[in-house]
């Protein structure tokens, strides 16, 4: 199935004003990216973070694919993530005024509003992180997930070590309806659906389902 233009920007502009709505309602708080609360936020950037773990490597390109306000960044910098790997650090963001917060917050960082699925890239990245983006749809079910295929699958290309990237899950909803399931504008993913996908791209993977319910992460690695 594949997704028209105009689908795909119809789509891209609902998720921007989606987002800076929330930000006119909750300021510069992660409420305003959908998460529950700082917590919750701060317990799958401590997942996400962990795959540091596998990696030998110093010297690190990471791209943050739906950086918001850059809260992941600043997660890893008060980790010390970014002096032990000697990272350096791309965020980008389809909302102009998320990004605008992420500048003023991290001044000397490197933000861009770009569109991963349409703007060119002149270099690759050792990591790709992407949490929380891939959660809150405007069109149908079957056209969401392969829109997010498309999304991983882009940044699997852009990746040099692999891609960490966090899901809601189905699970946390197994005693609904299935003509209820995904219905709302959250979208609950199957761990199974995107095992699926990392099979086709690579042998390399790790799924994590041990740290919330309602919530996975996915380490996808290069290599046979």
């Amino acid at each position: 199935m594949d997704l028209s233009e105009g689908l795909r920007k119809e789509n891209l502009q609902k998720q921007i004003e989606y987002y800076e709505n929330l930000l006119l309602q909750h300021g510069e708080k992660p409420e305003a990216l959908d998460w529950n609360s700082k917590p919750s936020q701060l317990l799958r950037y401590k997942v996400m973070k962990n795959v540091f773990n596998y990696i030998s490597k110093r010297g690190l390109d990471i791209l943050d694919v739906g950086c918001g306000f850059g809260d992941f960044w600043e997660y890893l910098k008060k980790e010390k993530i970014d002096q032990q790997y000697k990272v350096k650090y791309k965020g980008i963001d389809i909302s102009e005024k998320l990004i605008e917060v992420a500048r003023k917050k991290h001044p000397k960082s490197d933000f861009e509003v770009k569109n991963i699925l349409k703007d060119d890239f002149n270099r690759s990245f050792d990591l790709v992180f992407c949490s929380g983006a891939f959660n809150i749809r405007f069109m149908d079910a079957d056209a969401h997930l392969k829109y997010v295929k498309d999304l991983l699958l882009k940044m699997f290309e852009l990746s040099k070590i692999g891609v960490v990237a966090n899901f809601l899950s189905a699970s946390a909803v197994y005693m609904t309806a299935e003509e209820d399931f995904n219905s709302n504008r959250y979208f609950y993913f199957r761990a199974e659906d995107i095992i699926n996908l990392c099979r086709f791209l690579s042998s390399k993977y790790v799924l994590r389902h041990d740290y919330h319910a309602g919530d996975f992460t996915i380490y996808l690695f290069k290599g046979a």
